[in-house]
């Protein structure tokens, strides 16, 4: 599969995310982030 991830130049690291019409619509929201970062973090609380 393809993937395009269009990213405002406007958007600022922290900066809470708006959910698009597409999410909504489709019944599908994704969650912006980076899988090691959010690994070491999960691995974190559960020790």
């Amino acid at each position: 599969w393809m993937s395009i991830e269009i990213v405002s130049p406007w958007r600022q690291k922290g900066l809470a995310r708006f959910i698009a019409a597409a999410e909504v619509g489709a019944g599908e929201y994704f969650n912006p982030v980076v899988p090691e970062q959010l690994a070491e973090k999960l691995r974190s609380i559960s020790q």
